[in-house]
């Protein structure tokens, strides 16, 4: 699905660029990540609804940083 393969770069590209790559690269345990939560799922909505999801919290260091 290139969907997921969109998320999948905008992941890992700038962890490896900044040789982060075993800190930061992938979503699995014991490495850093500051998650965004989503309205909907990117991969489940049709493709011209994407732009119509929302970001209804963000998490920086483990802390609520933002949410609606």
């Amino acid at each position: 699905m290139i969907l997921v393969s969109i998320f999948r770069m905008y992941i890992s590209v700038p962890a490896c660029t900044a040789f982060e790559e075993k800190s930061k690269s992938t979503i699995t345990p014991g490495k850093i990540a500051d998650p965004a939560v989503l309205s909907d799922d990117p991969t489940k909505v049709e493709p011209d609804k994407i732009m119509n999801i929302k970001v209804v919290k963000t998490i920086i260091g483990g802390n609520i940083a933002w949410e609606i």
